[in-house]
């Protein structure tokens, strides 16, 4: 939980859902069943905006998560104190969200 309420409270405008895939014996990882050494493309972003993203994660392992130059709240039901992370450990089977 914050301290200090977050500055935004405005809903978000777009959702996303992103699968954390990946073959352990191999330790190949991905976003929706594509190899992150594969190119592809980025997901959009504008500036100022309010998304929400749900990572679920489809592997038996945990998938920390980090966003360059981005902190994000994680949806945790603490209203407006909300945790501000930039990076966000997914448990195995699990999912996490963030706005």
């Amino acid at each position: 939980m914050a301290l200090a309420p977050n500055p935004d409270v405005r809903a978000p405008s777009r959702q996303f859902e992103i699968h954390l895939t990946g073959n352990m014996e191999r330790y190949m990882w991905g976003f929706d069943g594509q190899k992150l050494s594969d190119p592809a493309d980025p997901i959009p972003f504008r500036n100022g905006e309010r998304v929400r993203i749900t990572l679920i994660n489809d592997t038996m392992m945990p998938h920390p998560i980090h966003l360059h130059g981005h902190f994000f709240e994680l949806v945790t039901g603490h209203g407006d104190h909300a945790p501000r992370k930039h990076t966000v450990n997914v448990p195995p089977g699990g999912k996490m969200a963030s706005i």
